[in-house]
């Protein structure tokens, strides 16, 4: 795909903080996409789980991972606050969220790619980190598993096309062992 301006058009999945959506991120991100607009075709994903933690509009603390109390300037909500990942008991209850999360975006990557790149702010980014480690670990490693990730969920990743670039941007680190043990080789 190439833009009017003669330059190629990449193909980018824009993953969003905790408590946003898409559309939350869309209209956060305009100064950006009217930048990008011929360079960059951007598709918007909402985490497929309900944010389970809410914040002080004060900028309270949160202790879902790499938060975002936002509303729009007027005070309204822009759609229903989302997760990748919500604080569970344990970090196997937090991983089951984090694998479903990753599934639905590699899914999405699938049916609505190529993708040339993921752009990931906030949890987001935490998110993105994810995906781009199991999908090395299922260029690298024949087997795909890791300690405490299924072999399944890195085979998914195996079927995905190399991303040529990715930003992160204010990214909240999964701290369960499992995403330790995808960095790890």
């Amino acid at each position: 795909m190439s833009s009017s301006s003669g330059h190629a058009m990449h193909c980018v999945l824009c993953l969003h903080g905790y408590t946003q959506n898409a559309k939350k991120f869309r209209d956060r991100t305009g100064p950006f996409r009217r930048n990008m607009k011929r360079r960059m075709e951007l598709v918007y994903m909402t985490a497929p789980l309900d944010a389970t933690v809410e914040f002080e509009r004060s900028g309270g603390s949160n202790k879902g991972g790499g938060g975002d109390s936002s509303a729009t300037d007027n005070g309204e909500e822009e759609g229903p606050s989302a997760a990748w990942w919500n604080p569970r008991a344990t970090a196997a209850e937090t991983w089951g969220d984090i694998r479903r999360s990753a599934e639905a975006v590699m899914r999405t990557m699938r049916e609505q790619g190529p993708f040339d790149g993921i752009v990931g702010f906030s949890q987001g980014a935490g998110m993105a980190a994810v995906v781009l480690a199991l999908m090395r670990r299922a260029a690298e490693d024949g087997s795909g598993a890791a300690d405490g990730v299924d072999a399944a969920v890195v085979r998914d990743a195996r079927a995905l096309p190399p991303l040529r670039f990715a930003f992160l941007f204010a990214g909240f680190y999964p701290d369960v062992p499992q995403f330790d043990a995808l960095l790890t080789v």
